[in-house]
């Protein structure tokens, strides 16, 4: 009967365990293996330190403090650090369109350099506008795909509104008038 509860008492640990580590956040546990791998490194690298087994020892602490953050041991052991500076933006331009995309927000926005709406944001066009640009772009494949991204992120659903015979990416609408035709 004892050993039945501690079985019983193991197998609800264990599966409150796994859905904890299912439901937990990346960030947060990959911070917890760092710390609690940096503990277990330096613990067992203190026993092999106290049987006189000096050469696993030394890389076993060096390790460990290295997952723990300890400045300075980080360029010795190759510690990965994924701080990324805030504020980072990406830009890139096509014949027709200059998009900038804002890496904190995942907000995008966009210049249009050529066609009907030239010098106008992309913010400022109405859906319709928008469809009607995206038509525009279609000769210029690089320009047709970072408007197609932009649409994805405004306007979702929005090639549900064109043909589905493959004539996406084509300028080919459909005969309603756009997407407010719901």
């Amino acid at each position: 009967m004892f050993y039945f509860l501690i079985g019983l008492v193991l197998l609800t640990a264990v599966i409150l365990g796994a859905r904890s580590f299912v439901q937990a956040n990346p960030g947060d546990l990959a911070r917890q293996l760092r710390k609690y791998g940096g503990i277990l490194l330096l613990a067992l690298g203190a026993v092999f330190m106290l049987t006189g087994r000096f050469m696993f020892a030394i890389p076993l602490i060096g390790f460990g403090l290295s997952l723990l953050g300890v400045a300075g041991l980080g360029r010795l052991t190759g510690s990965y650090k994924p701080n990324k500076a805030s504020g980072q933006r990406s830009r890139v331009r096509t014949a027709m369109v200059e998009m900038e995309l804002d890496h904190d927000t995942g907000e995008m926005t966009g210049l249009i350099l050529a066609g009907g709406f030239q010098g106008r944001r992309l913010d400022e066009l109405s859906d319709q506008d928008l469809l009607s640009f995206w038509q525009e772009c279609g000769q210029d494949e690089q320009s047709c795909k970072l408007v197609e991204a932009y649409l994805d992120r405004r306007l979702a659903g929005w090639r549900e509104h064109f043909q589905s015979d493959g004539t996406e990416g084509t300028g080919e609408a459909r005969s309603s008038s756009g997407p407010d035709d719901r």
